[in-house]
């Protein structure tokens, strides 16, 4: 009877010491996620600085995010002639490995102001691991994973199913083009962070789907806007 006490009590404990553990790591795994998330959200939210300087650049594709945005200096300084001036832009690059997991930012400061539209960035990146045990994640029915990058534009007249002032519900060709990416109105970003352990006792433990998005318009488009809203105004 003492053995068999012994070993109910020890099965329990075993029990309760793996279910913590489990519920530990997927905590961890939740926030650092979420950290990276709202990073990266941030940034996003804080791009549309210059109405004519579109955040979004081309390039970017699925796994591939390239922005610009002014998150480490007022959005507008005031020079000795009283004019206003933009402050200095970061170029980001964020890329998702799905060799390595990982979700890595690497940014390049202003290095000059181009035109009214454009602006130059130092060729000396600076590296930054966002996040570790990094996957796509998975659409609602199971089926297909979703791309961690998607981008989309408001509805042109001659698309099919127009409405006017509506953002277009399918997702724009990547890798964008200059015309396409000057056109992005919102962002999609999507993925699953797994605990560092992915097995307890044989079970699978679930990753961790997070998902945000960021919308280019400063104010409230129109059903009936003519010509097409653009982003940043």
């Amino acid at each position: 009877m003492s053995v068999l006490l012994i070993t109910i009590a020890i099965s329990v404990l075993l029990a309760t010491r793996t279910s913590v553990t489990e519920t530990a790591e997927r905590v961890h795994a939740d926030q650092a996620g979420r950290v990276a998330l709202e990073d990266i959200m941030l940034e996003l939210h804080s791009a549309c600085f210059s109405p004519s300087i579109k955040p979004i650049r081309a390039g970017s594709e699925n796994a591939n995010l390239i922005y610009i945005d002014a998150t480490n200096e007022a959005a507008q300084t005031i020079t000795e002639h009283g004019e206003e001036a933009y402050a200095k832009a970061i170029k980001h690059e964020v890329v998702y490995s799905v060799s390595a997991h990982t979700l890595r930012d690497t940014t390049y400061a202003q290095s000059a102001e181009l035109s009214s539209t454009e602006l130059a960035f130092s060729t000396t990146p600076v590296n930054h691991l966002l996040a570790q045990h990094v996957e796509e994640s998975w659409n609602a029915a199971h089926t297909a994973r979703i791309p961690v990058f998607q981008y989309y534009r408001y509805y042109e007249p001659s698309d099919s199913g127009y409405e006017a002032g509506h953002l277009n519900p399918n997702a724009l060709t990547t890798p964008l083009t200059a015309t396409s990416a000057a056109s992005v109105a919102r962002v999609t970003v999507a993925f699953s962070v797994a605990p560092e352990s992915t097995h307890h006792n044989e079970k699978a433990i679930t990753p961790i789907a997070l998902e945000d998005s960021a919308v280019y318009r400063l104010t409230p488009a129109s059903t009936v806007e003519t010509p097409t809203p653009r982003p940043c105004v």
